[in-house]
């Protein structure tokens, strides 16, 4: 008997062509697929599926359990319940996010897709579906709404400085604002003390009792000081410390910054008139957490606290100059001795109450003449000459020269 095969053939190399072509897409896009039989329980994994978690096709049996051991334990009750509600009532578009344990430890982010298939009979006993791996996709989300976050840290913190006149208030609402709207674990301030040069805690947020004592210890003791923070203090610039648990510089206080969550930590300098006068820190729950742009942001934000700093000290020192100016003219108004002020060329701009009352000459007459209107007669071109030589000298007539003309009783 014969047969004419060639339909069955080119089918078959078609089917075989397909499927290589299939396993090209899937391997190119990175498409782990999987088919779980939910009558036996088992499933077959793909190739690609096995090496997106770092393992070889013969390294993985069928189970099911094999899927759900993998899945971190934060998602896995969130993960089972999605699965199960979908088989025992479909929708259209199945998708599910979780995060998956790899070979090396790690975990990835994984979009699982899946649609249910029925048999002859048309009862739905199987479940197609694919993993994709979208970790640098869900990297880069978590990334863009941290660095919102900062952004939005900056834009409270300077409507803060636009409102705010004293400086502690500004410190810890900075702090506050960094925690609450940042997401930093903690946020602390540290300035130089002027007397002793030692750094000390003026703010802070974030903080339990027992933390603050290990930072004032920190602080206090500069052997087993931050060295981040001196760093930061000594070059200007911000000082990074990205894995806690591993970066050797962190040794004097790695083991309380773990037990309480810490990842990674900076500090950034706050600088006031040229002088480095304290730091900002801040902490992370996550290593790595500093990178170029966070970093950028954070700097920008150091020198806005820096700037408000500079601004109230002057405001201060101007206040204070004003206040003493003040107190100098309510003296000066009721002295009971005569005062005269002139420029260099003699012109007068100012008399006290005290002038008016001893010479007769009010203000007004006064202010814009020269002290000339006040000679006598009784004293020669000799003793004025010699009196403005000590005056443009900068000198004062309470010497002997003053002496003298005292004995002439007359000016």
């Amino acid at each position: 008997m014969v047969r004419d095969i060639t339909e069955r053939q080119q089918a078959e190399k078609a089917l075989r062509e397909s499927e290589r072509r299939l396993h090209l897409a899937t391997k190119a896009a990175n498409v782990g697929l999987w088919d779980w039989d939910l009558q036996t329980n088992t499933v077959w994994f793909s190739p690609e599926w096995k090496r997106q978690i770092g393992y070889e096709d013969h390294e993985i049996p069928n189970h099911f359990e094999v899927w759900q051991s993998r899945v971190h334990p934060d998602d896995l009750e969130r993960a089972l319940a999605r699965v199960k509600a979908y088989v025992e009532k479909p929708w259209p578009n199945f998708e599910n996010e979780f995060r998956f344990r790899h070979n090396d430890g790690s975990y990835r982010w994984i979009l699982a897709q899946a649609s249910l298939s029925p048999d002859a009979q048309g009862k739905l006993t199987r479940v197609l579906g694919s993993h994709i791996d979208i970790t640098e996709r869900k990297q880069a989300d978590q990334r863009l709404h941290q660095l919102n976050r900062t952004y939005a840290v900056l834009s409270d913190i300077n409507q803060l400085i636009v409102r705010e006149r004293d400086t502690q208030t500004i410190l810890d609402n900075a702090c506050r604002i960094a925690v609450t709207t940042g997401g930093f674990l903690l946020a602390w301030i540290s300035s130089r003390d002027k007397a002793s040069g030692q750094l000390k805690l003026t703010a802070h947020s974030g903080a339990t009792p027992d933390t603050l004592t290990v930072i004032k210890q920190i602080l206090g003791d500069p052997k087993q000081g931050c060295a981040f923070t001196s760093q930061a203090l000594a070059t200007g610039d911000s000082a990074v410390c990205n894995d806690i648990e591993r970066d050797p510089l962190a040794a004097a206080w790695r083991e309380a910054a773990l037990q309480r969550g810490y990842r990674a930590m900076s500090s950034f300098p706050l600088v006031v008139d040229g002088q480095r006068v304290g730091t900002l820190n801040l902490y992370a729950g996550k290593p790595d957490f500093f990178d170029a742009d966070e970093l950028r942001l954070l700097k920008e934000l150091a020198m806005d606290i820096s700037f408000a700093l500079e601004i109230i000290q002057r405001e201060t020192e101007h206040r204070h100059v004003e206040e003493s100016h003040a107190r100098l003219a309510t003296a000066v108004d009721q002295a009971a001795e005569v005062i005269v002020i002139t420029d260099t060329s003699g012109t007068i701009h100012y008399v006290n109450p005290a002038f008016e009352r001893i010479s007769g000459y009010t203000s007004v007459e006064a202010i814009g003449q020269n002290p000339r209107i006040l000679k006598s007669g009784k004293q020669d071109a000799e003793f004025y000459r010699q009196m403005w030589g000590v005056l443009k000298q900068g000198g004062n007539l309470a010497g002997p020269f003053y002496q003298q003309a005292q004995k002439r009783r007359a000016f």
